[in-house]
């Protein structure tokens, strides 16, 4: 018969070789089973490790059994075996530590503590002894972690971590100098670390300073000075005002629904004051103040009836509320008076001229195109825009003029006959006459510029 290894073992070392029968052995049996649990060549065999092999066990000091005990647990070679063996471990022992990645004597170490807990610790970064004193205080390996990242030891961590306070929280207490129990009380009440820092500082007790939390003694000596009560002074400050920003908005005449709307709409008090006495709502402000109105000129332009968006168009090309209102009753669009007022012109001087032009040409100015198809004797007392250069003055303020091989004579009044291109307008008064190089005699419309100055 083949026995089970570990009732090999049992037997070598506590069966008495010269029994006739022990547990239903015989002698022969017996014998067998000492000779297996040696290091001779049958017990190699029995336990089906092959020659080959044996040599390799045999040189790290294995017999038989304690080979087969770490083959059969997994752990193959013996070199590692060995170092599992030092250190104080079998093949089954040693399994789950070895399929853990522990080092021997690592696992030594931690040998008092199942694999899945030094898993926990050594993961979390601690040694055996390290972890000790964590443990010792029922904290996890986490939290541990975490208390020791913040330089908390193992027994002052589990005070603050007892009393309810996280890693994070005990530290920002611990900075201002309380201890777990004093730093529940004041945390209790509702008061942030710096906040109880400062009442303390002050020598002020809890049960005094409670009537003012969530403010610091500065704070409630600046509320008092803005005169107001406490619970007005806590929904100021709940809203997100500090006491200097509350008491630009109060002293603007602003309570605390309207001061939020104006200044959540990205307005400061004093801003928010001139824009309301303007009479506008604060959405409405916000958007002429994106356009860049001020708040005077908003109300300016509001006041002559503008809306933004024309407003916006008047003003681009500079011109004032009551200036644009002149142009837009004249019956000038935004364009049109843009062009007027680049080249110079004033509202007045536009008028003027056009007045000028109205009685100087009250059917208008016609286009030169109408002067040439027409007869000469045909246009007497009509206008036209004209152009061309002078082809031969007669005297300073006369000259024949043409365009395109089309001749006329323009008498420029009391101004002299200019050398250059002339562009303008003139009335026909009637046909001047002339006999060309040829000999022919010619017949031209005769005009005089209208001239008319700039006001």
């Amino acid at each position: 018969m083949i026995l089970p290894i570990k009732k090999l073992g049992l037997l070598l070392f506590l069966l008495p070789i010269g029994s006739m029968v022990v547990s239903g052995c015989t002698t022969q049996e017996l014998k067998r089973a000492v000779e297996v649990g040696g290091n001779n060549p049958i017990a190699w065999e029995m336990y089906g490790i092959k020659p080959a092999v044996q040599s390799k066990w045999k040189r790290q000091g294995f017999y038989a059994f304690e080979a087969a005990d770490f083959i059969h647990s997994g752990i193959s070679d013996p070199v590692t075996a060995k170092r599992w063996k030092d250190a104080g471990f079998s093949g089954e022992t040693a399994l789950p530590w070895y399929e853990a990645d522990f080092d021997p004597y690592e696992a030594s170490d931690w040998k008092e503590f199942n694999v899945e807990t030094a898993l926990d610790w050594k993961t979390a970064g601690f040694t055996v002894v390290a972890a000790t004193p964590w443990i010792r205080v029922s904290l996890s390996p986490s939290e541990a972690k975490n208390w020791r990242t913040s330089y908390f030891t193992p027994e002052k961590a589990a005070e603050w971590q007892h009393i309810g306070f996280a890693t994070s929280e005990a530290s920002a207490w611990r900075e201002q100098g309380f201890t777990p129990k004093k730093a529940a009380e004041w945390q209790r009440v509702g008061f942030t670390p710096s906040q109880a820092n400062a009442w303390d500082e002050q020598g002020v007790q809890l049960t005094d300073a409670s009537k003012f939390v969530g403010f610091s003694p500065k704070e409630v000596d600046c509320w008092k000075k803005v005169n107001l009560v406490e619970l007005s002074s806590k929904k100021w400050k709940t809203a997100n005002f500090s006491c200097d920003e509350a008491k630009s908005w109060i002293y603007t005449k602003f309570n605390l629904d309207d001061a939020k709307a104006w200044r959540d709409a990205g307005f400061l008090a004093t801003d928010a004051r001139s824009w309301q006495d303007a009479h506008f709502s604060y959405d409405e402000a916000s958007i002429w103040k994106n356009s860049s109105f001020s708040s005077n000129e908003a109300e300016n332009w509001k006041n002559m009836k503008f809306d933004l968006s024309t407003a916006k168009e008047w003003s681009k090309i500079g011109l004032s509320p009551k200036e644009a209102t002149d142009w837009k009753n004249a019956g000038f669009s935004p364009q049109n008076a843009g062009e007027w007022k680049n080249a110079g012109w004033t509202l007045e001087g536009v008028k003027a001229r056009e007045q000028f032009y109205q009685k100087s040409c009250p059917n208008g100015v016609e286009d030169l195109l109408r002067l040439w198809e027409a007869n000469p004797y045909d246009v007497k007392g009509r206008c036209f825009h004209i152009f061309g250069s002078p082809m031969q003055i007669l005297t300073r303020t006369t000259a024949l003029f043409n365009v395109y091989d089309a001749a006329y004579f323009l008498d420029f009044g009391d101004k002299s006959v200019s050398r250059r291109i002339f562009q303008g307008n003139a009335k026909v008064i009637g046909v001047y006459e002339y006999i060309s190089n040829s000999g022919s005699r010619q017949v031209v419309p005769k005009l005089n510029v209208i001239n008319f100055s700039k006001r």
